[in-house]
């Protein structure tokens, strides 16, 4: 019951072929490689992609600056109102005051800055004035932006 191994026999494969030798090398009318049809293609559509994304790429970057100034304007209004509401109330004649030149920084951020601070006083009890500040300034695109306005109330102390 013991029965005996047959030895295997190895396959006969063929010969190994390297694959830079080929069996059938291609027509030497066939050529390797792009025509230079296929490379101006290419090019024409890469140059179109670059002409439609290049006035986009500019847009962003002014709209960008434009909400940048505006942000900053905000701020420097919000800072003018802080420091003329914490003034006693004497201090604070109605009217338009001069504002002081905004710092250096302010005025390169905001070309051509005009700033104005207009205060109205309202007889209702108890008795207040209100603070308008008003900011403009010249946009990215060489024309006025639209102005930055904020007001806030004082009111009169009580006395005692």
């Amino acid at each position: 019951m013991y029965r005996k191994q047959q030895p295997r026999l190895r396959a006969l494969s063929a010969p190994f072929v390297r694959p830079s030798h080929r069996v059938n090398p291609p027509p030497a009318n066939q050529r390797r490689g792009i025509t230079l049809i296929e490379m101006v293609a290419t090019f024409v559509l890469i140059g179109s992609a670059i002409s439609l994304a290049a006035p986009l790429l500019v847009s962003v970057s002014r709209q960008r600056l434009a909400i940048e100034q505006r942000q900053f304007a905000i701020q420097h209004a919000g800072n003018i109102l802080e420091s003329y509401s914490a003034l006693p109330w004497e201090k604070l004649p109605v009217g338009t005051l001069p504002l002081a030149d905004a710092p250096a920084d302010v005025q390169t951020i905001l070309p051509d800055l005009k700033q104005t601070l207009e205060i109205t006083e309202h007889a209702d009890k108890p008795t207040s004035r209100r603070l308008s500040v008003s900011i403009s300034w010249r946009g990215p695109s060489a024309m006025v932006a639209k102005p930055v306005q904020m007001s806030a109330w004082v009111f009169q102390a009580e006395e005692k």
